[in-house]
């Protein structure tokens, strides 16, 4: 008997340990290097900032933090404190993120996070159906004839 329930308690602490605490998102962004960058949240129409992480010389940094992140969209904000692009955190609190800021949001890649790899591709079909939509519309307005 006391050894089952010795069993069930180094179980269950085990299973405590092993259980996710806080955010862990590790992040290579080049071309930067030796900066800090910022981790970002809406809020309504607010925008704010949640974290920071210097990057080194070899363009990573970590934003990490004790207490899980409440789930939602969240950005990336370069030095210049220009948003590069947007990221879900939810459940899943540690993954990685390499991207170049040359081109994005297509050269942004997710690691260990399928719910942002998809994001990201909603992102880009988005982008690419705007500019078409807007493309479109634009030819539309000037074929049709105006009326004075």
């Amino acid at each position: 008997m006391k050894k089952s329930l010795l069993f069930i308690f180094l179980l269950l602490t085990a299973a405590g340990a092993f259980a996710q605490t806080g955010y862990n998102i590790d992040i290579t962004l080049r071309p930067f290097k030796n900066q800090k960058i910022y981790l970002g949240y809406y809020y309504g129409k607010m925008k704010a900032l949640t974290d920071s992480a210097i990057l080194d010389n070899t363009s990573k940094g970590i934003f990490k933090g004790d207490k899980t992140l409440p789930g939602g969209i969240y950005f990336i904000v370069s030095p210049n404190k220009e948003i590069l692009f947007e990221l879900l955190i939810d459940k899943q609190q540690a993954f990685g993120i390499d991207a170049d800021t040359t081109a994005l949001p297509a050269n942004v890649k997710f690691i260990r996070s399928p719910d942002n790899s998809g994001f990201q591709q909603y992102t880009m079909f988005a982008s690419r159906t705007g500019k078409t939509s807007s493309l479109l519309a634009g030819r539309y307005n000037q074929a049709i004839p105006k009326i004075q």
